[in-house]
């Protein structure tokens, strides 16, 4: 049965925002799939067409298409025409999210972007960067009122929704935090509760999946994708986090040049970078460099053209475009 999920996101494309164009790349080799009649993606950026964008065969098992698309959260998988086959995620695989019992693959849009290439049913991110990950959480309880004698807590499917596994400190500035570590790479839906389920966060008022929040017949939670070593902070009961301290320094004081480059690209940063890899325009990884430092090198060797960099560091990704003359 087709996974039919039509979220409001969707209705974002007539509201005049700044549109980008976002390449999607699938690899269909070995995926035992008939593809005679073309591959296409469907999802809330068509209203889950299945026939209206068809992806261009490359000739070496990947097929590849570029959607305008306006910023936003998106839900899509790959189809054969008119669903003759589409791909079957578990509630879990890392580059998904599971609403109302559909579970398809993510994108938040913010800005024109090449996607890694996967694998029909793959996550990319999990074939590049396994994990296991580190996890940090901070909730801003401010507005809770008094917290005497409480202590607040993360219950999800990283603990199996224990109401007393993983306390977080107090700040004592409003603020309470925690760190797991060694997690699995996964999506996991949590939320924060006090004093073993006593209390817990309220988002039954919501009832289509977001950026940061999945509708599940069992309860509607947060989520995270953790794809890396994260860190979120948010406020308790609201639905929107911010970006960490890490996240704002990396995109603000990473720098790599020459651009346009020749054959070696620099890079300095003020926090450490863990790796990088740079994808082609078709989505596919032609370079990957294990770096753990702040600054360095990449020996390139690659075509003139226009390249996607992606730079890791423990706790964020940045994403940047360089011209290979």
């Amino acid at each position: 049965m087709r996974n039919f999920l039509f979220i409001t996101f969707y209705l974002v494309a007539t509201l005049g925002y700044t549109q980008h164009n976002i390449i999607f790349t699938v690899d269909m080799t070995g995926s035992g799939i008939d593809t005679s009649n073309g591959v296409y993606i469907a999802g809330s950026l068509n209203a889950w067409s299945g026939n209206s964008n068809a992806l261009s065969d490359n000739g070496d098992g990947t097929w590849t298409g570029t959607l305008v698309l306006n910023d936003g959260y998106y839900e899509y998988k790959f189809i054969t025409k008119d669903w003759a086959n589409q791909e079957a995620f578990t509630k879990g695989d890392v580059c998904t999210t599971t609403n109302s019992g559909n579970t398809n693959r993510t994108i938040i849009v913010n800005g024109a972007t090449t996607v890694p290439t996967s694998k029909w049913n793959s996550c990319a991110e999990t074939e590049s960067n396994p994990g296991p990950h580190d996890l940090t959480l901070t909730v801003d309880m401010s507005g809770y009122g008094d917290l005497t004698g409480k202590t607040v807590y993360t219950s999800g499917e990283f603990n199996t929704w224990s109401g007393e596994s993983n306390p977080l400190t107090n700040n004592g500035d409003g603020t309470w935090t925690v760190t797991m570590t060694g997690l699995a790479e996964k999506t996991y839906q949590f939320k924060f509760t006090i004093n073993n389920w006593a209390e817990q966060e309220d988002f039954s008022s919501i009832s289509t999946g977001t950026e940061y929040i999945a509708v599940d017949p069992n309860g509607t939670n947060r989520y995270v994708q953790l794809s890396d070593s994260k860190s979120i902070t948010t406020t308790w009961n609201a639905q929107t986090q911010t970006l960490s301290i890490q996240n704002n320094i990396l995109e603000n004081s990473f720098e790599m040049y020459p651009n346009p480059v020749n054959d070696v690209l620099k890079f300095n940063s003020s926090v450490s970078i863990n790796s990088i890899h740079i994808f082609d325009l078709l989505g596919r990884n032609v370079k990957t460099k294990v770096v753990d430092s702040m600054s360095g090198s990449v020996g390139l060797d690659l075509n003139s053209g226009v390249y996607v960099v992606q730079i890791k560091s423990r706790n964020s990704t940045l994403f940047k475009k360089i011209v290979v003359k």
